[in-house]
């Protein structure tokens, strides 16, 4: 999976007096079983919701997983953010079921793909969190 961008976007929240946050990834022709570093979170967070569409492909099932930084390659002891098994990202685009909405404090999280309906030219996925 080749990256087109990948940022994050960061509302300081002064309105609301809340720090709320947004990472956006956008990938070229994901493929089945990718495992993408999406981004570190250096403190504790919450995650508040995740949306996700693609393009020129019926649909791709996605996750996102916490890894610990020690071991970001290991799935063992991950917990799951938006478990791969039920989602999918689709042309339309939606909001994704939450599975877990703590993100711990130096932890990674990552991108994971299944296969693709179709042919996906591109995967754009928002998480977004607010800091604990």
């Amino acid at each position: 999976m080749m990256v087109r961008n990948a940022r994050i976007i960061h509302d300081e929240g002064l309105l609301d007096n809340v720090k709320t946050r947004q990472a956006d990834f956008e990938f070229v022709t994901p493929t089945a079983s990718a495992d993408f570093l999406l981004t570190g979170i250096p403190v504790g967070a919450t995650v508040t919701g995740c949306y996700a569409v693609v393009k020129d492909a019926t649909s791709i099932p996605i996750g996102i997983v916490m890894r610990s930084r020690a071991t970001p390659w290991t799935s063992a002891g991950q917990t799951v953010i938006v478990d791969v098994s039920t989602q999918t990202a689709t042309t339309t685009g939606e909001m994704k079921t939450v599975a877990s909405t703590t993100l711990a404090i130096n932890n990674e999280l990552r991108l994971i793909t299944g296969t693709p309906v179709g042919s996906p030219g591109r995967l754009r996925v928002t998480l977004k969190y607010t800091i604990d």
